[in-house]
């Protein structure tokens, strides 16, 4: 018999709608949505969620609901910022997180706790501030990801 415990992810976006807002670059049904034009269908909540698309929104993950490490303070809407675990185009063996600023700049307390958290776990990770984009790993990572 085997004894392994499986975890439960218990979380959940609740009134999150940080992905949708527009700070990710998307389509849904044809209708793009980057910074400054929030997605289509975003009312108050989704307002297509029971038949919404496959692609980007089922696929879509944001990494604090996805990894229990992440705190409760680092949820989107409490951090300002969307954390989302990537696959490099060219090198799928190769994951990043790529963490997103939404209205405001990021706290210095949420980088600090991303850049430990990521030298910690040996992550790669990619985050913009004031329009400079920096990038935290492995030497290969960095070569690569400068290269797209």
């Amino acid at each position: 018999m085997n004894n392994t415990v499986i975890p439960i992810l218990s979380r959940s976006c609740g009134d999150c709608t940080r992905c949708c807002e527009g700070w990710l670059e998307s389509t849904v049904h044809g209708h793009h949505m980057c910074s400054g034009k929030p997605c289509y269908y975003l009312g108050d909540g989704c307002t297509i969620y029971e038949s919404r698309p496959k692609d980007p929104c089922q696929d879509y993950t944001c990494a604090w609901i996805d990894d229990e490490e992440f705190p409760m303070w680092m949820k989107p809407s409490v951090s300002n910022v969307i954390v989302t675990k990537k696959t490099h185009p060219t090198d799928p063996s190769l994951t990043y997180y790529d963490v997103t600023e939404t209205d405001e700049q990021m706290d210095s307390r949420i980088l600090n706790w991303l850049v430990h958290w990521t030298y910690r776990n040996q992550y790669n990770l990619i985050y913009s501030l004031s329009g400079k984009k920096y990038v935290l790993g492995s030497p290969d990572f960095a070569r690569k990801i400068q290269a797209i």
